[in-house]
């Protein structure tokens, strides 16, 4: 709450001490692939993640899901470093 008021009242986060406010928690990806696909009808988005397997299924399932629910095409690519 103290993150939310300070950032509403001086436009800088108080953890980054960027503008950019901090989120815990992952983030809801069937929403931000919907955005996504709203904001880029019949377009190719490519989806690149690097890291934990469990999240890299979720980004994986739900690339797949939105390619077939919407008009906009989302390729999953895992990458390995």
């Amino acid at each position: 709450m103290v993150q939310a008021l300070n950032h509403a009242k001086h436009g800088v986060d108080i953890l980054s001490g960027t503008r950019v406010r901090t989120h815990f928690a992952r983030p809801n990806w069937k929403e931000v692939f919907s955005s996504i696909a709203r904001k880029h009808p019949n377009s190719t988005v490519g989806v690149f993640y690097c890291g934990i397997p469990t999240v890299a299924k979720e980004l994986k399932k739900q690339a797949q899901e939105m390619s077939q629910k919407t008009s906009t095409r989302f390729e999953f690519h895992k990458e390995h470093f």
